[in-house]
């Protein structure tokens, strides 16, 4: 392989890891509201503990509130 062919596939690989990991991060993030809104906190105190916008922890809150 290429000098050029190696960084290409090195620079694709730790994109996608990157990718990988911010993905993991953002679900980690949801879990979280999900837990707290089950608890009962509210959308503002949400929002603010898990770095999710208040519009994201009420489609959370709304998709919670169809399973129930």
């Amino acid at each position: 392989m290429t000098k050029l062919g190696k960084e290409f596939w090195e620079d694709a690989f730790n994109s996608g890891v990157k990718q990988g990991t911010e993905q993991g991060r953002m679900n980690e993030r949801v879990q979280i509201a999900r837990n707290l809104l089950r608890k009962g906190d509210d959308v503002e105190t949400v929002s603010e503990c898990t770095g999710l916008s208040p519009e994201e922890v009420r489609a959370l809150e709304a998709e919670l509130l169809q399973k129930a």
